[in-house]
């Protein structure tokens, strides 16, 4: 069982490639062509991606509590709760490049670039919009596919 130096996954498989990346075990940061270069700095920008979602999902609890103690409803919490658990577990699989991370990261990036938009809301528009153009990247997809 070997990690990957670049993206940080670990081969159960005794193959010389990682499975996420496709970067060869042995190579060192100034061994890599352009091409690796590239998909070892989406690899990293995705996981800071997957970062942010859990910082949300940290933000998302507390705005859910802050909600329920304002409202004296505790449904509030609940749905807040459920949203922030979401959110936390999108983040860290989404850090790990699961394929099924890539979708939901997706719509909720786009989702989020709408309602900053809308409002006009410079940060939002300069975070969601760079979530989507790291997400939306084809070698991004490579990675949540595991061909590399």
């Amino acid at each position: 069982m070997e990690r990957c130096k670049f993206c940080g996954a670990v081969s159960e498989w005794d193959s010389p490639f990682c499975p996420v990346c496709g970067i060869p075990f042995e190579k060192t940061k100034k061994d890599l062509d352009p091409e690796e270069v590239k998909v070892w700095h989406t690899a990293r920008n995705v996981k800071v991606a997957g970062s942010f979602f859990i910082f949300m999902a940290v933000f998302v609890l507390i705005i859910g509590v802050i909600a329920m103690g304002a409202s004296k409803m505790p449904i509030f919490l609940l749905i807040f709760l459920v949203l922030s658990l979401f959110l936390f577990k999108l983040g860290i699989d989404l850090r790990k490049f699961r394929p099924w991370t890539y979708w939901p990261a997706m719509v909720i990036a786009v989702i989020g670039l709408l309602l900053s938009l809308r409002g006009l809301n410079i940060l939002g528009i300069l975070i969601y919009g760079a979530i989507l153009f790291v997400l939306a990247n084809k070698r991004a997809r490579k990675l949540f596919i595991g061909t590399g």
